[in-house]
């Protein structure tokens, strides 16, 4: 029985030392499998290239000239030799990014044209404005033009001097003044009549009759006061008791006229309080009415500056409008601009994506589909080549390179493929390099060439035709589009100068309105002098007696 666990247990640890020195043997041959692995896949490497030093050269020249008879953009055909996507690419972004640049250094601002038309304050020859300008293909350049031939902002007409004038002098004579001012029934007839006169104008302010009505008004209640009511006999008695009777400076008086001295002092009393009311009315009366006269003569002395403010106030507000409409112009000036500056980016946007078009993606795709099926992930099975493959003991013992060619194959396959899908994915995002372009075109054809035997005859050829397919569509679509690209241009510029043509008579229309409100502010303001004056007539008509 001993001898039997003896046994079994000898058995158990030769067993656990064979597998461990299996394990041991394993792990050295993987880290041998992966250091030839890595040799091949280096030799591998060289021999790719190895093989783009041989046929690059060929597909380069043969790039070279396919590009050479491109129909390219003028300017690069006359300056530059194109031999190539990047300076194909280059050049059309050169031709544009020329034509935007002059675009942006052509634009002129329309507002400061209009105010500085309108502030001008001496004529000046018409003359006709760029304000956009875009050099065309054809060796001439097309342009959006305004022109200016507004008229001057007028100056408003000055009164004639004879409306200042006003001759206040009195048609009636000194001796008839003197009797209506001290004799009040005289005043009362002759002022009277005189009132009556002048309410025969129609326009004549009703304050003036009333004011001058009042002075007669006055005179009518003294002379009722005095005859009717008798207070000029009830005022003697009073006089004589209170001032003359037992007063020492009676006995200076002749006895001649003691008697009357009552009566005498009372008429001479109730005259002159008459004639003081009667005249300080009257003063305060004129004064008013001299405030007419006054503010002819403040008229005349503001003259100048009245006239200059007129001409000020409507060339402000004219020049608000300029600004307005300067701004709207200026606006379509600048969307002009910005919708040529969009156009020339969309298009050499679209040479780029030209570079990487159905040609290149059909012939990259054709390969990547070819090298994907040579791979184990192509069978969606756990059994593939690698797992699969017989291998002799010698093999199993120790790696060997000549049982390892399908393994670097494999690897060199998943690279190629990864590449490719990788490299197209990236050019079909966004914007491709034209430098990028050219480069996954000559690894295509390293491929062509190193995979020679899993893909199908002639795939360089397909390579070359699809190329020479490219470079002849991507010229012709170019040229369409610089040219369609040119037409819109014309077009947009022909738009814009429609909108600029109404400026200038839009212009003269506003000017000649505003001159039309300056001089109907010009006439108010005779008017006004005017009124002033008639209204100074008419009160110095008044009291002309």
């Amino acid at each position: 029985m001993e001898s039997l666990l003896s046994l079994v247990s000898t058995t158990f640890v030769a067993l656990s030392i064979g597998v461990l020195l299996f394990f041991l043997h394993k792990v050295i041959w993987l880290l041998q499998y992966k250091r030839v692995q890595g040799a091949m896949l280096r030799a591998a490497e060289a021999e790719l290239n190895s093989a783009q030093a041989e046929t690059l050269p060929a597909w380069d020249t043969f790039a070279a000239a396919a590009w050479r008879v491109a129909r390219g953009p003028k300017e690069a055909s006359e300056t530059a030799e194109i031999d190539g996507p990047s300076p194909y690419v280059k050049a059309v972004e050169a031709e544009l990014g020329a034509v935007l640049a002059d675009l942006e250094q052509s634009q002129v601002a329309v507002r400061p044209l209009l105010i500085e038309a309108i502030g001008r304050d001496r004529p000046m020859p018409p003359c006709t404005r760029t304000v956009l300008q875009v050099p065309d293909r054809r060796d001439d350049s097309r342009e959006a033009t305004i022109h200016l031939d507004p008229p001057l902002v007028a100056q408003p007409a000055p009164p004639p001097p004879e409306l200042y004038v006003l001759n206040v002098k009195s048609r009636y004579g000194f001796v008839r003044r003197a009797l209506v001012f001290f004799a009040g029934l005289a005043d009362v007839v002759y002022s009277s009549h005189h009132i009556a006169t002048m309410s025969q104008y129609s326009h004549v302010p009703i304050g003036v009759i009333v004011r001058r009505l009042s002075l007669v008004v006055l005179l009518v209640v003294g002379i009722v006061l005095e005859v009717v009511m008798g207070l000029r006999d009830k005022l003697a008695p009073v006089l004589d008791e209170h001032l003359i009777r037992g007063r020492a400076w009676v006995a200076s008086v002749p006895e001649s006229m003691q008697d009357s001295l009552p009566t005498t002092m009372a008429l001479v009393l109730w005259t002159a309080t008459v004639a003081t009311i009667y005249f300080s009315l009257y003063l305060v009366i004129r004064r008013g009415s001299r405030q007419h006269y006054q503010k002819l003569q403040r008229l005349h002395h503001q003259q100048d500056d009245r006239l200059a403010q007129i001409r000020r106030t409507h060339r402000a507000a004219l020049s608000r409008w300029a600004k307005e409409y300067g701004d709207t112009i200026d606006a379509a000036v600048a969307l002009t601009a910005r919708h040529v500056q969009m156009l020339g980016r969309h298009y050499a946007q679209r040479v780029r994506r030209r570079m990487c078009g159905q040609g290149l993606h059909d012939q990259a795709k054709g390969i990547a589909e070819i090298l994907f099926s040579q791979l184990p992930e192509a069978t969606g099975e756990l059994a593939d080549a690698v797992t699969t493959t017989k291998h002799s003991l010698r093999h199993l013992l120790w790696p060997r390179r000549k049982e390892m060619v399908h393994v670097v194959q494999q690897a060199q396959y998943r690279e190629a493929w990864q590449h490719i899908e990788l490299t197209l994915n990236e050019l079909l995002r966004g914007q491709p390099d034209p430098d990028g372009v050219a480069a996954f075109w000559r690894r295509l054809v390293t491929y062509a060439v190193t995979f020679r035997t899993v893909l199908p005859d002639g795939t360089i050829d397909e390579l070359r035709r699809a190329y020479l397919s490219l470079v002849e569509k991507t010229s012709e679509e170019t040229e369409r589009d610089l040219e369609r690209f040119a037409r819109s241009v014309r077009e947009l510029l022909s738009s814009l100068n429609e909108q600029l043509a109404p400026a200038t008579p839009l212009l003269t229309a506003r000017i000649e309105l505003c001159n039309q409100r300056i001089r109907a502010d010009g006439a108010g303001f005779q008017a006004e002098i005017i009124r002033a004056r008639e209204r100074a007539r008419l009160e110095a008509m008044a009291f002309e007696i």
